[in-house]
């Protein structure tokens, strides 16, 4: 009931979009947002308004992003503007199933040890690329405590194609030390089909929590990012 309280503009935004003209029958806010609790195989799941309203905030984000003609978005009744703020439903969700230690410790258990073994390697693959869902960039910030905010996203809402980058730097001493950042196109980019090599992508150092290596607010040694990783 809190979170349907705190969300109720952008809920009523999204069912003038989805239900033009009003109609008692249609709408995101026909039944309040529940917590359906984890079961053996089976997360925890949002049910009700929010569940709704991230998967309608989505498909219009997608053809937002697909180029539509804006007359297609949303029936027309969507804009920009729309797109951004709706998005918080989709980070929401993701705040609540995704970013919590305990569920994005098992969410990641298949991946942090690749995610370490890319990193340790000094004399390994110049780059390692794992390729997921954005469940998994919700999680992997949840663990290291990471917020970020792409152009035309609402906070934290993992965007189409972004990614969390993690670079391993070593210093004169041969200490190595881990810093994160988000890369990703902004929606407008996507939808333009901006060329990355001449419209530079959206990119920021994102600090890691409680680590302040050599001093720098957000950098890790390697072993404080291994422990982070998998406490």
């Amino acid at each position: 009931a809190a979170l349907d309280t705190r969300l109720a503009p952008e809920l009523a935004r999204l069912d003038a979009i989805l239900c033009a003209p009003a109609s008692l029958n249609c709408g995101v806010r026909q039944k309040p947002t529940g917590l359906a609790p984890a079961k053996p195989g089976k997360r925890p799941k949002l049910t009700g308004a929010v569940d709704r309203a991230s998967t309608a905030a989505q498909i219009l984000l997608l053809e937002y992003a697909e180029g539509k003609p804006m007359a297609e978005v949303g029936w027309g009744r969507a804009t920009p503007a729309d797109i951004e703020r709706l998005g918080v439903f989709h980070a929401e969700e993701f705040r609540l199933l995704a970013r919590p230690r305990y569920v994005a410790k098992a969410n990641m258990a298949g991946i942090a040890p690749l995610v370490v073994q890319g990193l340790a390697r000094g004399k390994g693959p110049v780059v390692t690329m794992i390729s997921g869902h954005d469940t998994n960039i919700a999680s992997l910030g949840g663990l290291l405590d990471l917020h970020w905010k792409v152009p035309g996203l609402a906070a934290d809402d993992p965007a189409p194609g972004g990614a969390i980058v993690l670079e391993r730097l070593v210093d004169t001493r041969g200490q190595a030390y881990v810093r994160a950042l988000y890369r990703s196109q902004t929606i407008e980019q996507i939808r333009t089909l901006a060329d990355p090599a001449v419209e530079a992508p959206y990119v920021a150092v994102l600090p890691i929590a409680g680590c302040k290596a050599r001093g720098v607010i957000g950098l890790c040694t390697m072993q404080a990012f291994q422990a982070q990783l998998t406490r």
